[in-house]
């Protein structure tokens, strides 16, 4: 019940942030999952439309940071992509939570 305390005393613009950002986070995990499920599975090419969903979402950030990232492999783990969700899970917590301080907690 701790959990349902703090959401009813959090502003509703505040459980917007956290649950929007939450999204993009888990959306980002989803995308390095099914890269590395794509291997396995042909029928998960990009061309999917759950696919294809999550690069949409995903893709304005993590895009950038793949290609910058050098190529390297460990197996069949491809590593700029777990670079870049680590990066970008990251950026997204910070910014939830410098979002979170800047706006008043009535919100």
């Amino acid at each position: 019940m701790p959990i349902l305390q703090a959401i009813a005393t959090m502003g509703l613009l505040h459980l917007f942030i956290k649950l929007f950002f939450g999204f993009l986070i888990l959306s980002f995990f989803a995308r390095m999952i099914l890269s590395w499920l794509a291997m396995a599975i042909p029928s998960l090419n990009p061309a999917n439309p759950f696919v294809r969903f999550f690069d949409h979402i995903t893709g304005p950030l993590y895009d950038p940071l793949y290609r910058v990232l050098p190529s390297s492999s460990a197996g069949a783990f491809d590593l700029r992509g777990i670079v870049a969700f680590i990066f970008a899970w990251w950026a997204l917590s910070v910014t939830s939570m410098l979002l979170s301080i800047a706006i008043p907690p009535a919100w």
